[in-house]
Formats: structure tokens, C-alpha cells, sequence
């Protein structure tokens, strides 16, 4: 049984929702008081993540897992997952936490400002599709470290077509958000965040291997992580198979 139902998925987006106005509201103290630059706070801002990411958060879920406590995956949705996809999102919302600080207007130019809608409304579709396709629950690691719910690697629909598709969306969502500003200094910020790509692969992928082992290395060979290796919805899916 999923550890997720309407009442806790509600909680969840609440909780979220007030870690992401208490990050946005932190980083605006330290803009105003500290007078630390946005870029540099971008970039220490990831480190803090990626660290988090590698070295914390897995190290905990087992943890959490091997002690086999009544609600093992629930302290870590709460203390884990729910505080670092928070700050995932804030940091991927960097375009419009800087341009709404300077009060930078909305781009003029038409094109711009329609590309950037387009490219931002693509993102936010690639994110629902990923959610839609393995839910909150798969978005929250519960097919990693559920020991009550244990399921297979999704490799099917957007999944049979990239590997990373929530955090494609992201990106993607990131670059169009800073279309839609007249100020190319917010360009830098999606550039930041494509420059963190390789990092953020090698650090989820050896997760995935650790608990997939064969069958997520099999998938790799069959689908592109940020970029299909196969360009028709229909041939995307996949069949892992195990080797004999």
C-alpha cells in the first residue's frame, strides 16, 4: 500500500509551498544584509544541494530503511524529500526571484516574450507528463526506498524517451522563465543550471545503479538521460529484459 493518500498529499504540497516562500525569503535577506551576489548565491546554492543530494539524503533513506522503523519512508518524505525538492525548485525559480527583486519589466519584444512562454509552457508539460507517469509517489523516491512498496523501474512513456525528464522540464522551465524578462542577466541563471548537468547525472545514476543495479544499466544503453536517442513517442517504450 502507497504511502501516499489525499490527505498527505495535500500536506505535502502545503509544506512545500512554505519551504519554497522560506528559501525565497532567506535568500532575499542575504541579497539585502549580506550583499552576496545572486550568481554566487546560485552556485552555493547548488554545491549545498549536490551535497545534500549525495551525501546526505541517500545515506539517510538507507539508513532510515535498514533500522525498518514503523513509518521509515514517511521521516523520510518529511525530513528529506520534501526540504530538497523545495530548494530544487527554488533554485531552478532563480529568473523570477531576480527579476521580480529589481522589479525588471516583461520583455517587449513579441517574439521574445512568446518564446519564452512556449519554452516555459513545454517544461512545465514535460514535468506533468513525468508526474503523471510515476506519480507523487515516484517523484518522491517511494519506488527506491519504500520497503512496503517496493515497485520496478519505470521506463515507459516520457520515461522510454529520456531518463530525467522532471529535471529536463525544470531546465527547459528555467530557460523560458528567463525569456519572458527584458534583462539578459537572467539567462545566466539557466546557464547555471545547465552547467550543473553532468554533476547532477553522475550523482543520481550512481544512486540508480546502487539500487537498480543491472536493469538501470540496461537502461541507460536504451534511452537517452536528457535527450532521446529515439524521436517517436511510439518507439519510446522499452522492455527491460534481464541477461541470461
Amino acid at each position: 500500500m502507497s504511502f501516499f493518500n489525499i490527505g498527505r498529499i495535500l500536506l505535502i504540497l502545503l509544506l512545500v509551498s512554505f519551504c519554497v516562500i522560506t528559501y525565497t525569503f532567506a535568500i532575499i535577506l542575504v541579497v539585502r544584509y549580506l550583499h552576496i551576489n545572486w550568481i554566487l548565491i546560485q552556485l552555493l546554492g547548488w554545491i549545498s544541494w549536490y551535497f545534500w543530494h549525495s551525501v546526505i539524503f541517500d545515506k539517510v533513506a538507507k539508513l532510515l530503511c535498514m533500522l525498518n522503523l514503523k513509518d521509515s519512508f514517511g521521516i523520510i518524505v518529511f525530513t528529506q524529500v520534501i526540504p530538497g525538492v523545495s530548494f530544487f525548485f527554488t533554485m531552478m525559480s532563480f529568473p523570477v526571484l531576480y527579476s521580480f527583486y529589481y522589479k525588471i519589466p516583461f520583455a517587449t519584444n513579441f517574439i521574445q516574450l512568446s518564446c519564452g512562454i512556449c519554452t516555459g509552457l513545454m517544461g512545465l508539460y514535460i514535468i506533468i507528463e513525468s508526474f503523471r507517469v510515476i506519480g507523487i509517489s515516484g517523484a518522491a523516491f517511494e519506488n527506491d526506498y519504500s520497503t512496503n512498496n517496493r515497485k520496478k523501474l519505470v521506463a515507459h512513456s516520457i520515461y522510454g524517451l529520456i531518463r530525467h525528464p522532471l529535471y529536463m522540464g525544470s531546465l527547459i522551465g528555467s530557460v523560458g522563465l528567463s525569456m519572458v524578462f527584458s534583462n539578459l542577466e537572467c539567462f545566466l541563471f539557466p546557464l547555471i543550471n545547465t552547467a550543473f548537468i553532468p554533476i547532477y547525472k553522475y550523482l543520481e545514476e550512481t544512486r540508480l545503479i546502487d539500487i537498480y543495479g543491472q536493469e538501470y544499466m540496461l537502461y541507460q544503453k536504451k534511452v537517452g538521460a536528457f535527450w532521446p536517442k529515439k524521436l517517436f513517442w511510439r518507439k519510446a517504450t522499452i522492455i527491460l529484459k534481464s541477461k541470461k
